[in-house]
């Protein structure tokens, strides 16, 4: 019975070592945005905007990316990468909301300033 006992407890015990273990620590994302300039009938503004960390070695990582781009429109949800267009120039605060899944949220900010054309 001391025996059973004995070792029905160093079962517990090496469970709950393994389970006190926790996971490993992320690194907080980042991101960078190319600007472009397209010209037509009226100036667009394009901003191709994509995640630097985590890197595609670690998208089984990722819980969710949401991104707002700062000029009003609706936020893009669960989306990498992203092409966004701006219709005016002007500063914009681009803001990034990355769940790992671990459950780990982070917020990242990044103003962009888009200048207007001179002809």
């Amino acid at each position: 019975m001391k025996r059973s006992l004995f070792l029905i407890l160093a079962v517990f015990m090496s469970i709950g070592m393994y389970a006190n273990t926790g996971s490993a620590k992320v690194s907080p994302p980042s991101f960078d945005v190319r600007l472009s300039t397209i010209v037509a009938s009226t100036t667009l503004y394009q901003a191709s905007v994509f995640l630097t960390n985590p890197g595609p070695a670690d998208r089984d990582l990722i819980g969710h990316i949401d991104w707002d781009f700062g000029d009003g429109s609706a936020p893009v949800l669960n989306g990498e990468p992203v092409i966004k267009h701006f219709y005016q120039p002007g500063t914009y605060t681009i803001a990034l909301t990355f769940t790992y899944v671990t459950g780990e949220t982070f917020i990242v900010t990044k103003q962009v300033v888009i200048v207007p054309i001179e002809f």
